[in-house]
């Protein structure tokens, strides 16, 4: 099937659960895939089962949020400002 032919997909945390179904549904219909996840078990478990079509990258994206001193999670500000167009 090529229904997805020609997507590119990310899918954090598709190592396991219904992040490695959705990989292993976009990669039946022809889309490229890159899951990512944290352990090194569930990592190689995933790219076992989703085979050399599919790119799995071990990252983290807790880091992506810090803790504030009061202990709140703080969110980055982003890196590109939007601009609203009059």
């Amino acid at each position: 099937m090529d229904r997805h032919k020609g997507k590119k997909v990310v899918i954090i945390g598709g190592t396991s659960g219904m992040g490695l179904a959705t990989a292993k549904m976009l990669l039946d219909g022809g889309a490229r895939v890159v899951v990512t996840g944290r352990s090194k078990e569930g990592l190689e478990s995933s790219q076992k089962e989703l085979g050399n079509d599919a790119i799995v990258v071990s990252s983290d994206a807790r880091s992506l949020t810090r803790r504030s001193s009061e202990g709140r999670v703080r969110h980055p500000r982003p890196a590109v400002r939007q601009r609203r167009v009059a």
